[in-house]
């Protein structure tokens, strides 16, 4: 199975933190590798493929970060790799 997590998907102007804290490093712009939206807090935690951790917000449900990866010709997976 195909996945665009890590080669074309990407979150933009993020904070990024290392094993603590904020790195201080400008906003940035990463591949991501896995992720968990929280839209109540209009917020992204992500990790990147690079092993960074990262913040991302958004205002609006059409801004970049508010996007989410979808398939239109999937196909679930087999039923032996179902838990």
């Amino acid at each position: 199975m195909r996945s665009i997590l890590g080669k074309d998907f990407t979150f933009k102007d993020c904070e990024e933190f290392g094993a603590s804290d904020i790195t201080g490093r400008p906003p940035q712009t990463f591949h991501v590798a896995h992720y968990h939206a929280d839209n109540s807090r209009n917020g992204v935690s992500a990790t990147g493929v690079n092993g960074f951790n990262y913040f991302c917000t958004w205002k609006d449900p059409g801004d970049f970060n508010a996007r989410r990866p979808t398939c239109s010709s999937c196909n679930p997976p087999p039923r032996e790799n179902i838990f």
